[in-house]
């Protein structure tokens, strides 16, 4: 397990955090913070227990106490992140809080192909299989399944490849309660959230959950995005400035990571916003136009709306409440900054995000003025049970003979060729370039020269013997790149046991004291 900032000392950051944040006169989205997070995690909340519910899912009684947030796309993702959920769950439980867990269905599904280990352990071979036929790349908002006959038979699939590599997986499980949601909606992401919250109810986690989109809809976000809109090219020059500054910082040479600068071309300005409809799901950047009277938005090109150009930020989110068609949602450091400003008083990220997050704390200290919130780092390794049974990789052993055979061909000739001439004649006089180590420069070289053309000599002579070794280094590589796979921590949660997540979960227990009252 891994986490930055003590884990135990969670607790404390969460409670300093209610006290930075929670009395704050500053000015967020044209309210004062508290007030903005007031809003904000009302609205979540509800937003939360009106989704939960649309499934059927018994929803956790939200609490006056402190709220703890995490987010993740909703993918089959590996268990390392998945422990977000749990540590959310176990903190939250510890200071008598709350958990929410927000889906950045904003996000691309870009592949519906899933490698599966198959065969044995020394044999693994790595099987990409479909849960759902290609389709077009687009948020997870807007994805929905294309194939039900394929999806529906993806969890019996991955069963039967699995076979004895792994016991009792959690996929047909899982897959169960997947299938049975595509009863109350068809997006890929939904239905794979869903199947897994089914788990976490049997696991002692139960968060709150809301789709990133949802929140969307409410009124703290429309304030926020007005404001970004409203105050466009302050927050691309404040937004380019950080980024080129953390750039330099990180030694990081590229001008598309951790993501592109935004842009400003004489009246246009981008700001950190995903624009796109539903007829046409394709995220566009979002660009803001101000003329005289109105305020135009722009996806990159191409004028989508135009609103009224409003005294205040409220009347601005007011306008874009009532647009039709069209959908604005936050790109990756307005998600994080929403996410930890808004709602949080605690935020959990995996270990990317933790890491851009240095510009986050920048731009809220640059832009509003506010000292930024505690935020922890939690991630797991959690391997196939079977990448324990793998042993020694025999072509180390197998390699180190190639090449003593490529470079001392003579240490393998047979006893009969050893007395024969030329082949004994070269031998010894390798001998005698081996012991000779002075002279010029160019003596050294030419020794070398000769020393090479003596082991070329002498190599066609056990050249079979190379060929076959070649033959069998090619079998094993192929054969051992799946047991190589068995090494990764990347595979899907849903194909290992129970128990391997029980032991993460477990660690969490150990190392979260409970808070003093």
């Amino acid at each position: 397990m891994f986490c930055v900032a003590p884990f135990e000392g969670w607790p404390e950051q969460t409670r300093s955090n209610q006290q930075l944040l929670n009395q704050s006169a500053r000015m967020i989205a044209g309210l004062s913070l508290a007030s903005y997070r007031r809003l904000a995690r009302a609205e979540a909340l509800d937003a939360a227990a009106r989704y939960l519910g649309e499934f059927g899912q018994n929803t956790p009684t939200p609490s006056e106490g402190p709220l703890v947030v995490t987010s993740h796309q909703p993918e089959l993702f590996h268990n390392g992140v998945w422990i977000k959920a749990f540590g959310a769950s176990r903190l939250a439980q510890r200071l008598e809080g709350c958990s929410l867990n927000v889906l950045i269905d904003t996000d691309l599904l870009s592949s519906t192909v899933v490698p599966i280990p198959t065969g044995t352990v020394g044999a693994t071979l790595l099987s990409f299989t479909p849960f759902d036929a290609s389709g077009p790349e687009v948020p997870y908002e807007e994805r929905t399944v294309l194939d039900e006959k394929t999806f529906s038979r993806f969890g019996e699939t991955v069963a039967k490849q699995l076979g004895s590599l792994v016991e009792k997986p959690l996929i047909q499980e899982f897959w169960r309660r997947v299938v049975h949601h595509g009863k109350r909606t068809d997006r890929i992401g939904e239905r794979f959230a869903a199947g897994r919250r089914d788990l976490e109810r049997t696991m002692d986690c139960a968060n709150l959950e809301v789709p990133l989109s949802r929140l969307c809809r409410t009124n703290s976000f429309g304030r926020l995005a007005a404001e970004m809109i409203l105050r466009a090219p302050e927050v691309a020059r404040t937004h380019n400035r950080l980024l080129l500054e953390y750039r330099r910082l990180n030694h990081i040479k590229s001008r598309h990571h951790p993501f592109p600068d935004l842009a400003i071309e004489k009246d246009r300005v981008e700001v950190p916003l995903w624009c796109w409809s539903g007829k046409r799901p394709q995220r566009k950047h979002l660009v803001v136009r101000t003329t005289e009277d109105a305020i135009e938005l722009l996806a990159e090109s191409e004028v989508v709306a135009t609103l009224p150009k409003a005294g205040d930020i409220g009347e601005l989110a007011e306008a874009i409440a009532k647009l039709k068609g069209i959908k604005l949602r936050p790109r990756a450091i307005l998600t994080t900054l929403f996410l930890r400003l808004g709602l949080a008083d605690f935020f959990i990220h995996g270990i990317g995000g933790g890491k851009y997050d240095e510009l986050t704390d920048a731009f809220l200290e640059e832009f509003w003025g506010v000292e930024p919130p505690h935020f922890g780092i939690l991630s797991g390794t959690n391997l196939l049970p079977a990448a324990s049974q793998l042993g020694p990789d025999p072509r180390q052993e197998l390699s180190a003979r190639l090449r003593d055979m490529t470079w001392n061909p003579d240490r393998f000739l047979d006893d009969l060729f050893l007395e024969r001439e030329p082949i004994s004649s070269w031998i010894e006089r390798k001998y005698e370039l081996m012991e000779q180590s002075d002279g010029t420069r160019h003596e050294r070289r030419a020794r070398y020269r000769e020393f090479r053309q003596l082991n070329d000599q002498l190599r066609p002579f056990i050249q079979s013997e190379i060929d076959d070794l070649k033959e069998r280094l090619d079998q094993l590589s192929e054969r051992r790149q799946g047991d190589e796979a068995l090494r990764s921590r990347e595979f899907p949660f849903c194909l290992h046991p129970r128990g391997s997540i029980d032991k993460l979960s477990l660690a969490l227990d150990a190392r979260l004291v409970p808070a003093a009252s």
